[in-house]
């Protein structure tokens, strides 16, 4: 008798074996999405951990509500309106606006002098798609002033960039921070007011002081 129950333990682990190999051949997904991408083809050989091959199985997306991702250029991280809705408009889709909230932000600088905001867009049509591009409008508060200027009066040297403001007919230099550039004319946030007389194709060979008239 004890040896018909051992032959029938020894089946029993049998079965449970088989069954966790069995189990390996079927793939649960944690979460509702679609493959976007298959890395291996019907009888390939996979196993955890192959040598040479970093590459996943299958890469499944959530595609209900996708990321938007911007890069806030350092003159205007402290004026970005977290609580205003943002608009933006995606390239493949021209003349369909989206309106939504920003969701959360780095909090830091990347290496190119910029902060990542997210915004994240419900997908509920299935229109849109995971690497698009697209035109963001984002909301500065009302302290955010800033001039637009030729980008010839702007003088940049190894210590610092300014701009020649003439008052009382004597150059003043007024250090100032870029923003955006669009063809000639650059942004500049610094000590400048409306109605200022800037020097045009201003040099490092004027001083401070020279009499301009």
């Amino acid at each position: 008798m004890k040896g018909d129950e051992a032959i029938v333990l020894a089946e029993k682990a049998n079965v449970s074996a088989m069954s966790n190999i069995r189990s390996y051949l079927t793939i649960t997904a944690p979460f509702n999405g679609m493959i976007v991408q298959r890395n291996v083809s019907a009888g390939a050989l996979v196993g955890p951990g192959s040598k040479g091959n970093d590459l996943p199985m299958l890469v499944l997306q959530y595609l209900e509500k996708l990321r938007l991702e911007v890069y806030i250029p350092e003159a205007y991280v402290d004026k970005v309106d977290l609580d205003s809705p943002v608009r933006f408009v995606f390239n493949a889709l021209p003349g369909e606006q989206h309106t939504a909230r920003i969701s959360r932000s780095a909090n830091a600088l990347t290496s190119m002098r910029s902060e990542a905001i997210e915004i994240d867009v419900q997908n509920k049509g299935m229109q849109l798609k995971p690497g698009m591009y697209a035109e963001v409008k984002i909301p500065l508060r009302s302290a955010a002033r800033s001039l637009l200027l030729p980008e010839n009066a702007l003088v940049r040297s190894t210590e610092r960039q300014y701009v020649i403001k003439v008052k009382d007919d004597k150059a003043v230099f007024v250090d100032v921070r870029e923003g955006l550039k669009s063809n000639d004319s650059i942004e500049v946030f610094g000590d400048l007011q409306r109605g200022d007389a800037i020097v045009l194709h201003a040099t490092d060979e004027v001083k401070e002081g020279t009499t301009i008239r």
